[in-house]
């Protein structure tokens, strides 16, 4: 099949199946929306494009993604018979499942695989205004698109779950941007309309998120390319941003960063941070199992006078995650779960910069996910964990073609 072809011109239903399953997916990530079920359907269509394509066959059984990947199950399966938590351990599987599915993609049509992530952002667009124009219409209450004080949830249930699409709208865009397609215009009108609606969630953790990926993508193009149109996007961005502070009264942003308080940045993240610290040390190897944390975490302050030692934790309401990346792996997969999870990142991370700038939508992604991860979301839902696998299995898929791509450019 020809890498040089233009978008799908010469698609064949057997062997590029997959691409279907995974534009549906992509779908549903932006809508969180049966995000479980479009999975598998992405994969039935992966084993399809397997089947009728020994070529990828082989060229899969290559993915050190997906060798690594493996000892997640074997982790979770020693969690669960060395402890009394980990019965969830069958979701490593999801996750080597969003490898497989995005770097057979990328293998199969890496161009469309980079292209087609432009599918978060729009539909993630369109939702939002579709939203807004039931408003309009009547069928939804203004006031029921925002929760706690202003912050915007829109379509999402959760203000901190819709500010991280946005985020994750914007990294792909980014990404877009810094490669020479027609997209790359469309992309760049894109961009401060994602910086204003995450802001407007006003999840923070997202917001660092998109600062993050904007600094990076600003060092990179000044380093590279010719920087008078990104500069200028950036700046136009960041001063719309600060033209939608005079619109808030209560700013959690705003508040975080010049209150001057640990206590406010971390939210009563103290309290959880340490008892995550402690559940990790009674099972350092291996911890309690992939989505333990919330029965661990209540088996611990069920231990005489740890109620009181932890204040910042309401029971019986107990989270269901660490917030915060690091400390969740320790305490469900321990030192183990950890390794690789940091040799994945690490690898992750050169294969995306040594490929780039095809790579830098993906990678973009990745880096939005670390950066929302040192005080968000980790690995406990299917949701978060599936833009986590997707980038890197989009990155290495792509760095398996590196050759391919840096011949085209992806022009």
């Amino acid at each position: 099949m020809s890498q040089d072809s233009v978008f799908l011109s010469d698609f064949d239903l057997k062997k590029d199946v997959v691409i279907i399953g995974y534009s549906l997916f992509l779908v549903s990530l932006a809508l969180e929306f049966y995000v479980n079920e479009f999975r598998t359907f992405a994969l039935m269509t992966l084993f399809v494009s397997l089947w009728f394509s020994p070529n990828l066959r082989m060229r899969m059984l290559c993915s050190c993604f997906l060798k690594t990947s493996l000892f997640f199950p074997i982790i979770a399966a020693f969690a669960w018979f060395c402890g009394p938590f980990g019965s969830d351990g069958l979701k490593t599987f999801d996750w080597f499942f969003c490898l497989a599915i995005a770097s057979a993609v990328a293998i199969v049509r890496p161009r469309e695989s980079v292209i087609l992530l432009l599918t978060i952002p729009l539909v993630t667009l369109i939702a939002s205004i579709f939203t807004y124009m039931q408003c309009l219409a009547g069928f939804v209450q203004f006031e029921d698109l925002f929760i706690d004080t202003n912050r915007l949830r829109l379509y999402n249930v959760s203000t901190n779950r819709m500010g991280l699409t946005f985020a994750f709208s914007f990294a792909v865009c980014c990404g877009l941007m810094s490669i020479k397609k027609q997209c790359s215009k469309f992309a760049a009108l894109l961009l401060p309309v994602f910086v204003y609606l995450c802001w407007i969630t006003q999840s923070r953790s997202a917001f660092f998120a998109v600062v993050g990926v904007a600094v990076i993508f600003l060092v990179f193009n000044m380093r590279l390319y010719s920087t008078k149109i990104n500069l200028l996007i950036f700046v136009v961005a960041a001063l719309i941003t600060i033209g939608g502070l005079t619109f808030f009264d209560n700013n959690r942003i705003i508040r975080t960063l010049t209150s001057g308080s640990l206590d406010y940045l971390l939210s009563g993240r103290g309290d959880i941070w340490r008892a995550a610290w402690e559940i990790f040390q009674k099972s350092p190897l291996v911890g309690f199992g992939v989505d333990s944390f919330h029965d661990t975490l209540s088996a611990h302050l069920a231990i005489p006078g740890n109620a009181e030692r932890f204040p910042g934790l309401p029971v019986p309401n107990i989270f269901w995650n660490a917030h915060q990346i690091v400390l969740g792996i320790l305490a469900e997969m321990g030192l183990a779960g950890l390794a690789i999870f940091v040799y994945l990142v690490i690898r992750g991370l050169r294969m995306g910069f040594a490929c780039s700038p095809e790579t830098l939508a993906p990678l973009f992604i990745l880096i939005a996910y670390l950066v929302a991860g040192i005080g968000g979301y980790g690995f406990h839902r299917s949701w978060n964990s599936a833009f986590f696998f997707l980038s890197l299995g989009l990155i290495e898929g792509l760095y398996m073609n590196r050759d391919v791509l840096h011949q085209r450019h992806l022009s």
